[in-house]
């Protein structure tokens, strides 16, 4: 269960419980969401079709709303190792939410030392900005997230539809990396392009 190599799911329960936002989220799932939401819960009225309650934790889509005290974890968590923004994004959507996530993952970038430093560090080489592919899965972009708790996350983001794609592995061996985009490709087909940082798990 991969909320409990993030974090307990006992911790998740408590604090959901003591969350004000979120006991009152619960409460509307239970019995009725009001006609005119008070302004603090709009955003998940919003998407209340989406949302609901399961063994005390509130979900969004099968993916956790995180209690306000708990997202500064998440997000260190999501950020072990340093990964690219587009695959800290990426796993964040794959299992968690909370309204104006993507905002606090940037923040978050904005404020880790050692991506700062790496990034200033980074030659200045032009950027040209990738053309939107014509249809789904044409393009992949691949990333790594991890190591936590021994494992990785190789995240594939299609760049038509945005959607993620994500497998656990315990390396990040390019024999896994190989095993687990046939195992994708068996699904949903050959992309004709794939994209990454051109590490060693995607060149060997």
């Amino acid at each position: 269960d991969c909320l409990n190599v993030w974090i307990s799911k006992e911790a998740v329960q408590k604090e959901t419980k003591k969350d004000p936002i979120l006991k009152k989220i619960m409460e509307y799932v239970l019995t009725a969401w009001p006609f005119n939401p008070p302004e603090d819960v709009k955003v998940y009225a919003r998407n209340k079709d989406e949302i609901g309650v399961e063994e005390g934790i509130v979900v969004r889509g099968g993916r956790l709303i995180i209690p306000l005290s708990l997202r500064r974890d998440v997000l260190s968590i999501l950020h072990k190792g340093h990964p690219g923004m587009v695959a800290m994004r990426s796993l964040a959507r794959y299992y968690v939410w909370w309204p104006k996530i993507d905002d606090d993952l940037e923040a978050f970038v904005r404020g880790c030392s050692p991506c700062q430093e790496n990034r200033a560090e980074e030659p200045a080489i032009p950027l040209y900005p990738w053309n939107i592919p014509n249809r789904a899965w044409e393009r992949l972009h691949l990333d790594f997230a991890g190591p936590m708790e021994g494992q990785y996350w190789l995240v594939a983001v299609d760049a038509y539809s945005k959607w993620a794609e994500v497998a656990v592995l315990k390396n990040i061996r390019a024999t896994n990396v190989i095993n687990t985009l046939k195992k994708w490709f068996s699904t949903y087909g050959h992309p004709r392009k794939l994209v990454s940082d051109n590490g060693p798990p995607f060149t060997s």
